[in-house]
């Protein structure tokens, strides 16, 4: 009885030895997934940071921690919603339902990115502030103008990530104050308009490059 019980014994441990080297072998080898080339937690360092769809985008970023990213760069929002009926003008006679449009939002922006600190799929929300370069004051007609365009750009998207590429939604939001004319006189509203946002990114590590060439 006692053989017979070391000789399992012995089986056993020959068996799991086996199975050790074996996986140790595929791995090596890149096998069952040949995941291990990839880190657990996102990288820090310099990245150059592209973004398509709306916005447009290319900025500069830095990855401080698994969690956080900050950075800057300009971005193009193609997109833009109209003012509708927030006030009527009364011009020659004449009434208008307000409405004006602007041509685009053209940001300079800094930017944070918060997410979870996974490598390979992970969720985030982005941060952008920054000041608008582009035209906000097209009148839809002679009795609306803007009085006091407001620069001030703010966006926000949240997502999700693999790897490097990340895909996001959300919108761009850009304040304005309308003068228009109303019973032989100028009246004042404080408007915005709101971009939809939907984009395409990825993140291109500048460490490697930065290290080759320095």
């Amino acid at each position: 009885m006692k053989r017979i019980v070391i000789i399992v014994c012995l089986a056993a441990l020959s068996l799991g030895a086996q199975a050790q080297m074996v996986g140790a072998t595929n791995r090596q080898q890149g096998g069952f997934g040949s995941s291990s080339s990839d880190p657990e937690y996102r990288p820090t360092g310099y990245m150059l940071h592209f973004e398509a769809a709306m916005p447009l985008a290319l900025g500069v970023t830095y990855q401080l921690t698994p969690n956080v990213m900050v950075g800057g760069g300009i971005a193009y929002y193609p997109f833009e919603e109209n003012y509708w009926g927030y006030y009527q003008s009364n011009y020659d006679g004449n009434w208008y339902d307000g409405r004006i449009e602007a041509d685009g939002a053209l940001p300079i922006y800094v930017q944070a990115r918060l997410s979870t600190p996974r490598y390979r799929w992970s969720v985030f929300s982005d941060f952008k502030l920054g000041y608008n370069l582009g035209n906000i004051d097209h009148k839809m007609d002679l009795s609306v103008d803007i009085e006091e365009p407001c620069h001030i750009f703010f966006s926000m998207q949240v997502g999700v990530c693999y790897k490097r590429i990340s895909l996001g939604a959300g919108f761009g939001w850009n304040p304005a104050r309308v003068k228009y004319y109303h019973d032989h006189g100028y009246n004042y509203s404080s408007e915005s308009y709101f971009c939809p946002s939907f984009s395409l990114s990825y993140d291109l590590p500048l460490t490697p490059i930065l290290n080759a060439i320095l």
